[in-house]
């Protein structure tokens, strides 16, 4: 399981009040338990997903003097790498669909030029029965 945080900082890291984290925790939308003394602990992971999936996003909250991890941005990030990843494997396949096109290309010119040579018919003929 990822580490978990307390409610109170969980809402500071979301931006919301614990009412909001709370309600998220009791409706399943974030991974979440009560310890021994019956306060919530909240799964950070399942908190970065819920934030990065849902409508209203408070980027770079603060608690007190000092920064809480500012989820959103770490997440984003994640996100932007993944992105340019398949960027990469789109542009890889997009190279190797135009050298396959080309092969495919010289192949059908050879294949012509084969079948023109072809004075009796002979290729042509076996090529349409196979």
């Amino acid at each position: 399981m990822d580490p978990e945080v307390s409610l109170n900082v969980a809402a500071k890291m979301a931006g919301k009040t614990t009412t909001a984290v709370r309600r998220w925790a009791s409706q399943g939308l974030i991974k979440a338990r009560k310890n021994k003394r019956g306060r919530w602990e909240i799964e950070t992971q399942s908190l970065r997903e819920h934030l990065a999936t849902s409508v209203s996003i408070h980027v770079g909250e603060t608690s007190g003097n000092r920064q809480e991890p500012d989820l959103q941005s770490e997440y984003i990030r994640s996100l932007q790498s993944s992105l340019d990843r398949e960027r990469k494997k789109v542009d890889d396949l997009s190279e190797n669909n135009k050298r396959l096109q080309n092969e495919i290309l010289k192949l059908t010119h050879e294949i012509k030029a084969i079948l023109s040579k072809d004075n009796r018919g002979l290729l042509s003929r076996w090529i349409k029965s196979s």
